[in-house]
């Protein structure tokens, strides 16, 4: 038996969740349930992405990943299963997934789920997380061939990421996401920034300058930072606040950011 780990935008006020795991209790009921996260904002493909690349990794091999922000459902977008890197993810294909295509180095096979003995048998047009998506999440886990939910499927759908632009002086990117502490993630890694400007101390926002840090815990209660995250990305945040809130910045958000190449004082 795989677990099953679960990301939806359906919250967690109605029985939506609720239904997706009796169906995967009922076909899989030695499967271990995981919950990533129910709160996702609705319909945002972009920020189930964000999350689902950030974690995934972090599951046993064999997790079956059950992935449903769907703003598509109902209409011919395509349902689908993907084995990648020893995982196996299910959901729609509307670049929920796309982050497989850029990250993974091992050979990934997708197909379009078509095989009725792995769905509801008269799927209801509005809820395909319960009648189609959940109940291949469930057979995949507990032991059905993969090779069986359908034929192989080709040209997934992609999301238009946008890269940083470096320059001598600046580096122009965005806001990816703001965690539920108000920090800022941006879409500047590590290992860019440090090939562009290795002997910075600081970031400069709008004329404000934040200390490069290890953590936020390295300046005082209220002051401001910036730091490289657990997921290897440029983030800037406030020791017991919220930077989101202070600098007004949201995900999607355009930044501008400089470097700064001496000791703040």
């Amino acid at each position: 038996m795989h677990p099953i780990a679960i990301l939806t935008d359906f919250g967690l006020r109605d029985w939506y969740v609720a239904s997706m795991k009796g169906v995967l209790l009922t076909i899989a009921p030695r499967s271990p349930i995981v919950d990533i996260s129910h709160q996702i904002a609705p319909q945002n493909i972009r920020q189930a992405n964000f999350i689902l690349r950030q974690c995934y990794r972090e599951y046993p091999q064999g997790t079956v990943f059950l992935a449903v922000v769907d703003p598509g459902v109902g209409t011919d977008r395509t349902p689908i299963a993907i084995h990648a890197g020893g995982y196996t993810f299910v959901g729609p294909d509307n670049g929920l997934f796309a982050f497989l295509w850029a990250d993974s180095t091992s050979r990934i096979e997708i197909r379009r789920i078509s095989n009725p003995y792995f769905t509801k048998e008269l799927p209801s047009h509005t809820f395909h997380g319960r009648d189609i998506f959940a109940p291949v999440a469930a057979h995949l886990a507990d032991g059905r061939e993969f090779e069986k939910v359908g034929p192989l499927f080709s040209n997934p759908t992609e999301l238009t990421e946008l890269a940083p632009e470096f320059s001598t002086e600046k580096v122009k990117g965005h806001v990816s996401f703001v965690d539920h502490y108000g920090n800022i993630i941006t879409n500047i890694s590590e290992r860019d920034w440090k090939q562009h400007y290795a002997s910075a101390t600081a970031v400069i926002y709008k004329k404000r300058a934040f200390p490069l840090s290890k953590t936020y815990a390295q300046v005082a209660d209220g002051g401001m930072t910036a730091y490289f995250g657990s997921g290897g990305f440029l983030e800037i945040a406030i020791n017991g606040g919220s930077a989101a809130q202070i600098l007004e910045l949201c995900p999607g958000d355009k930044l501008k950011l400089s470097p700064y190449h001496s000791v703040l004082g």
